[in-house]
């Protein structure tokens, strides 16, 4: 059974993430407008339940950042989970990105409308 409420695309990007004070590197392998799952390091199990920071470059001068939470970790790979998009640009970006991808883009905008947390699924 699917509980997600959003729709997840592939979508290979490299990204810096920030936690703990250190700096590290990841590369998406799928992502929504909730969460993503990433290529980690090893030891990256160390950071669940911990907030973060993530930037991703798209371009040179185009990046998305994004404050987040590792909610699961296992054999190099991490789930992180969106607690806030900075600014309207990061949003965007992403929501570009989504839509881009996804099979049905205006299913995108659709789960906008309905709220993702808080009723027993998993974003």
């Amino acid at each position: 059974m699917n509980r997600r409420k959003r729709t997840r695309v592939e979508g290979q990007f490299t990204a810096t993430l920030l936690a703990g004070g250190q700096e590290y590197p990841v590369e998406t392998l799928n992502l929504s407008l909730n969460g993503m799952w990433c290529r980690a390091f090893p030891g990256c199990e160390a950071l669940v339940g911990q907030g973060c920071y993530l930037h991703l470059a798209l371009a040179k001068e185009v990046f998305i950042v994004l404050q987040a939470r590792v909610v699961r970790a296992e054999e190099g790979r991490m789930a992180l989970e969106y607690e806030s998009l900075p600014d309207e640009e990061s949003y965007a970006h992403l929501r570009n990105i989504v839509r881009f991808r996804a099979e049905d883009p205006d299913a995108i905008d659709q789960e906008q409308l309905t709220p993702a947390f808080g009723q027993g699924g998993e974003a």
